[in-house]
């Protein structure tokens, strides 16, 4: 035999022997890990704005609604923020299609009504959200 085969030979087995312990390895660290590609809820957020003192639905109030669209886990993409402008139609009612599940921020205002903003869960279809505008106080 030739010295160079069993160097050959002795490389090649060590190199198989590495493969088998890496292996062997992340087998026992549950890797390669089942990662889910699984598309985020979308749904229908619908708002309703009413005057706090009368209960009486507030026309053309301009609603702007606030979320994170979740990024891609294959590409390592941050989730891009989406956001939706509107205004309520006469009974005071806003519908805000295509809203993904998780935390979304609504900002509300009206002409002769104080600015309302908050942060909610949005967490099934056609889920409902009711707005009490105040009347602004009177400044002395």
């Amino acid at each position: 035999m030739k010295r160079g085969n069993d160097r050959f030979t002795l490389r090649s087995y060590r190199a198989q022997q590495a493969c088998v312990v890496v292996v062997a390895v992340m087998a026992l660290l549950g890797w390669p890990r089942k990662v889910e590609a699984r598309s985020p809820s979308l749904g229908t957020l619908i708002v309703h704005v009413v005057d706090a003192r009368t209960g009486r639905p507030i026309f053309q109030a301009s609603l702007t609604l606030q979320f994170r669209k979740p990024g891609s886990p294959w590409k390592l993409k941050r989730g891009k923020m989406i956001s939706y402008s509107a205004k309520t139609d006469e009974k005071g009612f806003c519908k805000f299609p295509y809203v993904n599940e998780g935390t979304v921020e609504l900002m509300v205002t009206a002409p002769e009504h104080e600015a309302f903003g908050r942060t909610y869960q949005f967490t099934k279809n056609d889920q409902v959200v009711e707005v009490k505008l105040r009347k602004p106080h009177s400044q002395l």
